[in-house]
């Protein structure tokens, strides 16, 4: 069988190219698949360089944004993007209609936000191909800014473009059951494929110990209030000044610079270090080994890769009680979360482990296996076993 997986937007280039890697590493004789991204030969030396992963066969879309542009938000740079992902787009029902192709995994539909565009995009290539199996991976069961009032709508656009799809894919019980439950899918169509766990190549984890009795705390990846930087800075302010002298705490990654000017002004007499700018891997991943709590006070999220980095580097992790995050860490008693978009329950749950009053030790034995449970062998698993039956 030939499977065609398929991402359009670019978003998440680590996580397509080691989840293609770890399927071709599993496939059987005569089966194969082919990677379409908008990535440049760069980009996959950067996740060789950085990440333990193996090789996938891959064809380069258009990519009209150029790589330091990235992570613009400016008005040309979506121009561009839109543009590129019609393209894109194009090439994709080219090559499927015109070369045996069993299955098309879509990771991605980058246009759902605010159009049902893609919908005659998969029509129209289950009209040429009708025996073609489409599989779509889930990441976000909603955009994650979305407000109430455009929910009705988000769902009839949703329940449109996915008409075509065979098959789901989502990282947790909890996105599966929404799925069901808004959207009315059929549970016999999702498969669950846990998000794996990002191994860096040339990180030696450190023991988590305090250096000065100075507790490190880090909130890393792309920063929009949705992740709730801000909880954790008004967390920081609610503790006594006796708890503040022994936290250094980093905020790190890119965000808007509105965004950026509020986690600023609530900081100003906290020793808080933020820095607004991408940050390239290899200081990140120094970073959180530096670390000794990674924090992450999100307000919403489905799953979250951020959570699952974390997992390697054997440090506390502090989440908000969202469905799944408390399905990802899967053994967590429930009082070592604390309540979602409330500052005063964070500060109670940081000046818990000051005080040393978690069991670590009980802690990191649940750590330990679920660093073995989401592994991308599983995951590529998964995926094969979808892409067949």
């Amino acid at each position: 069988m030939n499977f065609v997986f398929a991402d359009i937007s670019g978003k998440v280039t680590n996580f397509d190219y080691m989840a293609c890697a770890a399927i071709t590493s599993q496939l059987e004789k005569n089966d194969s698949i082919l990677l379409f991204a908008p990535y440049n030969q760069s980009e996959i030396d950067t996740i060789h360089q950085n990440f333990k992963c193996g090789e996938c066969k891959i064809k380069h879309l258009i990519n009209l944004v150029p790589i330091q542009a990235k992570m613009s938000v400016g008005r040309w740079k979506r121009i561009l993007k839109a543009l590129e992902g019609v393209l894109n787009y194009i090439y994709i029902y080219l090559y499927v209609v015109f070369h045996e192709v069993d299955v098309l995994h879509l990771a991605w539909l980058p246009y759902i936000d605010y159009s049902s565009i893609e919908y005659y995009f998969l029509k129209a290539i289950k009209f040429f191909k009708p025996k073609l199996r489409i599989v779509l991976t889930v990441h976000d069961v909603y955009p994650h800014n979305i407000s109430e009032e455009v929910i009705p709508t988000y769902r009839k656009r949703f329940s449109k473009v996915c008409y075509p799809v065979n098959k789901f894919i989502v990282h947790t019980a909890s996105c599966k059951r929404q799925l069901i439950k808004d959207f009315g899918i059929d549970a016999c169509t999702i498969n669950i494929g846990y998000h794996p766990m990002f191994e860096p190549k040339h990180i030696v984890t450190k023991e988590n110990v305090t250096e000065d009795d100075k507790f490190k705390i880090i909130m890393y990846g792309i920063q929009t209030p949705y992740k709730g930087a801000d909880i954790l800075v008004d967390a920081v302010g609610l503790l006594s000044h006796e708890y503040q002298d022994h936290l250094e705490v980093r905020i790190m990654g890119k965000m808007a610079m509105d965004y950026y000017e509020v986690l600023k002004n609530k900081s100003k007499k906290l020793n808080i270090d933020i820095n607004p700018n991408y940050i390239q891997v290899k200081e990140l991943q120094n970073s959180i080994n530096n670390s000794n709590i990674i924090i992450l006070p999100y307000r919403s999220i489905s799953q979250s890769g951020v959570l699952l980095t974390a997992l390697y580097y054997r440090k506390i992790i502090i989440t908000s009680d969202l469905p799944s995050f408390k399905e990802t860490l899967d053994g967590f008693k429930d009082d070592w979360f604390f309540k979602s978009n409330e500052p005063q329950d964070l500060a109670r749950l940081i000046a818990l482990y000051l005080d040393r009053k978690i069991d670590l030790e009980r802690q990191e034995n649940i750590l330990e296996k679920l660093r073995n449970r989401y592994s991308w062998n599983e995951y590529a698993k998964i995926h094969i076993m979808t892409y067949k039956f």
